[in-house]
């Protein structure tokens, strides 16, 4: 056995960046383990190095109970909302309510605006937070309640994604009103996508006497620019070509931008400002400056929403646009975060289990880092590269023992590619000790969680699966006792966990696995005594009547499925229950009758195990090979070729025979691979000697 070889092996669960979440939303979580691992998306290697450098906890997605729930994965890291982002039910309540005192009929103007979450492009900002920093610019103005009114129906009417907003009713204003529908003007003309007729508007009013319109308006400037650059490099589903971005635009932008934080360096949209800037040298294809433009963002202070947004910007503009995956990454050193992060993903291999990157381009990297005094970086990829060549001894001399606390995911990852080389040199016991070591620290809950999956790893290679049970156990999360139970415990182990387990939901995984295994043993005396372990009370849940589609908990391992009357056989083939069926066979084995009965539980209930449900995000424990579901092809092959079968269950079982192949061709019954001309003497077979049978008449075809 070899563990350590986890690093080049099918384990990892992802092999190229957007896999899981390509854009990283609020609804789709990112999947990451918590550490730094080549096979993790760049998104989130570089978030949980930023993180850790601003000491920022990590927003990793775990369930709440992780003795009952396997709903949740339990490596994955969630996208949390930046405030812009969130629109509440009581943001769009108090928004009416201040606009009910100006007018009552102002409210009702809300209601074509369809969310925030269906604004796009330059629309993004046309939102309910906007109109109430409109509202609140205005209260503070010098503009008259009545034409607060009258502007307020018009920024109302330019709100959300619109083809051509509404035109305002021209009325009189007053002289400081007149700004304000002035910049409203030019704010419907940029939203519209008339961008020379918003510049226009926006410039005339970088003088406004209103302290609120002319700071808006230089900075609206500036996004206009931007605008007009990209107006002919994106397409219609936001696809950007650098090639066809208007430079001279983006120069303005560059320059307006510049002006802005000149006069406003503490501005409401400095930080905004900042990010556009990135934007506009993107855009140019300035590659070189992009990475300085980033290194400023990276040293800046985040909060934990700002972090993601940034980590997300830099891997669209810069890291998953392959700018910066070979030549420029391992040449420059002055961004060591970037060059970490890269040379991991140089560490992925290709099929024939090398490193992307050569080992010139790594011996690089790792100099680079240590030049800059990023000794520690340095040396994990130095560690990662000897592991990944299952050079075990080299890697133990590297890594230190011990590192006192662990919490940090770049110290926390050094101790866990020295438990590897452990396991690689087959000290089982130290490797053993070490995970034990690690569980008692103070960890994170996600690092403790994972330090549970490599000990119930190490525990199944290592034939110790039943200590994974043990009272007092440290792997404590369901979603990997689960997949043990499913996988690798024996019909002791899982029948002891049917009765014994604290958990309702283990004793419930334990018990259908245990009985789907007995039904694929074919061991049915078994079979009759375990099934009389589901509770008398057992009751299936369903979904909510409002929502059928809904998943429920457990839904994989429904005890229902050994609970069948023998119904929905075809009219003309009666069966009794499951129980009697099966009592029927220890009887008599070879009984046709009650193997075609079986046959039809199987065809109805489909019982298997599950092997993919809760098993995504769980490192290692590799599937076994033994099958997973009984066969029911075996049940009429059994039939057919028994001269003694009555000639009722020989028509009967050569035509669900026939079917296991309808209409794909595929076998749907089993694994087997049944010759075509076998199916076919099946087919003639059942025309031939059975013809008037009512399943002869009714089968016309064989696949």
């Amino acid at each position: 056995m070899a563990l350590a070889t986890v690093l080049v092996s099918s384990y990892s669960f992802a092999s190229i960046d957007g896999d899981g979440c390509s854009f990283w939303h609020a609804d789709c979580p990112l999947p990451a383990y918590p550490l730094f691992l080549s096979d993790n998306d760049t998104k989130s290697n570089l978030l949980m190095l930023l993180a850790d450098k601003q000491r920022l906890a990590l927003p990793f997605m775990l369930p709440a109970d992780p003795v009952n729930q396997r709903d949740r994965e339990i490596f994955s890291l969630q996208r949390l909302p930046l405030p812009d982002e969130v629109e509440s039910p009581e943001l769009r309540e108090q928004l009416v309510t201040r606009l009910t005192t100006y007018d009552p009929s102002l409210p009702a103007l809300l209601a074509h605006y369809a969310g925030r979450d269906s604004l796009y492009g330059r629309a993004i900002s046309n939102s309910l937070q906007s109109v109430g920093r409109f509202l609140d610019a205005l209260e503070q103005s010098d503009v008259a309640a009545a034409e607060r009114a009258q502007l307020l129906t018009t920024r109302l009417q330019i709100l959300g994604q619109q083809e051509d907003s509404p035109q305002p009713v021209e009325v009189t204003m007053s002289e400081p009103a007149k700004e304000w529908q002035a910049y409203l003007d030019a704010v419907r003309q940029f939203y519209d996508g008339h961008f020379s007729e918003a510049l226009a508007g926006f410039m005339a009013l970088q003088k406004a006497k209103a302290p609120w319109v002319a700071e808006t308006v230089n900075y609206m400037v500036m996004r206009t620019y931007l605008n007009a650059a990209m107006k002919e490099a994106q397409d219609e589903y936001g696809g950007v070509d650098l090639t066809k971005s208007d430079h001279a635009a983006l120069k303005q932008a560059m320059m307006q931008g510049q002006a802005y934080l000149a006069a406003y360096p503490q501005g409401r949209y400095a930080s905004s400002t900042k990010g556009m800037f990135r934007r506009i040298i993107w855009m140019s294809g300035d590659q070189a400056r992009l990475r300085d433009s980033y290194s400023e963002a990276i040293a800046a202070d985040h909060s934990l929403p700002e972090l993601e947004a940034l980590v997300n910007e830099i891997d669209l503009a810069l890291l998953s646009a392959d700018a910066y995956r070979n030549e420029l990454a391992y040449q420059d050193n002055t961004q060591p975060e970037l060059l970490f992060i890269n040379a991991l993903r140089g560490l992925r291999t290709n099929g024939n289990q090398q490193p992307y990157w050569s080992d010139e381009q790594l011996d690089a990297a790792i100099k680079q880092l240590q030049a800059v005094g990023n000794k520690e970086e340095a040396t994990y990829l130095q560690a990662y590269l000897l592991l990944q060549k299952q050079q075990f001894d080299a890697v133990l001399a590297l890594l230190p023992a011990t590192e006192g606390q662990h919490t940090s995911t770049l110290a926390f990852s050094r101790q866990l590619l020295r438990i590897w080389a452990l396991q690689g040199s087959k000290a089982f016991e130290q490797a053993e000790q070490a995970l034990m070591t690690l569980i008692a620290a103070p960890l994170p809950q996600v690092q403790q969680a994972f330090v549970e999956n490599m000990l119930a790893d190490q525990w199944v290679a290592t034939g110790k699966t039943a200590a994974i049970f043990d009272k007092g156990s440290p792997v404590t999360q369901l979603r990997i006792r689960s997949v043990v139970l499913k996988q690798s415990a024996d019909p002791a182990l899982l029948r002891h966990q049917a009765q014994q387990a604290t958990s309702s939901a283990e004793r419930q995984i334990a018990l259908h696995t245990l009985l789907v295994r007995d039904l694929i043993a074919e061991d049915y005396p078994t079979f009759l005594k375990d099934v009389t372990l589901i509770p008398a009370d057992y009751k299936e849940l369903t979904p909510p009547k409002d929502a059928p589609w809904q998943p429920l908990p457990n839904e994989d391992v429904r005890l229902s499925a050994f609970q069948w009357r023998g119904d929905s056989t075809p009219q003309g083939y009666y069966c009794q229950d499951l129980t009697t069926t099966l009592g029927t066979l220890v009887q008599r084995p070879e009984d046709g009758h009650a193997l075609n009965c079986l046959g039809e539980y199987l065809r109805n209930k489909e019982p298997n195990i599950n092997l993919w449900q809760g098993k995504e995000r769980v490192w290692g424990l590799p599937e076994p090979k033994s099958a997973t579901a009984p066969s029911r092809l075996k049940l009429y092959q059994a039939v057919i070729a028994n001269p003694q079968a009555e000639p009722e269950d020989k028509s009967y079982a050569l035509y669900r025979a026939i079917n296991c192949y309808a209409p794909s061709g595929y076998n749907g019954c089993d694994q087997q691979e049944i010759p075509k001309n076998t199916r076919q003497a099946w087919f003639n077979t059942l025309k031939q000697r059975y013809g008037n049978s009512v399943w002869a008449k009714s089968l016309k075809y064989f696949w």
